[in-house]
């Protein structure tokens, strides 16, 4: 299965509206991920863990937006 089959599993499952996506599906700092030198990238995190990186942050703002959109529109 892929980032959006597991997702969309995971919010069927567990009848998610958009508020409790908004919540499961995050942004964070990459720097704190271990052993990767990400320092001022972004990482987009959803129901298996990390799932993108990115240099900026609106760039991870808006996957996110969008894979909660495919998740709940798809």
């Amino acid at each position: 299965m892929n980032v959006l089959q597991n997702n969309q599993k995971f919010q069927k499952e567990n009848s998610l509206n958009m508020d409790e996506l908004l919540a499961e599906v995050s942004i964070m700092e990459a720097d704190e991920v271990e052993n990767k030198n990400l320092e001022g990238w972004y990482a987009v995190v959803d129901t298996d863990g990390i799932n993108a990186f990115f240099s900026t942050e609106k760039e991870a703002l808006a996957y996110r937006l969008f894979l909660i959109n495919r998740i709940l529109n798809d």
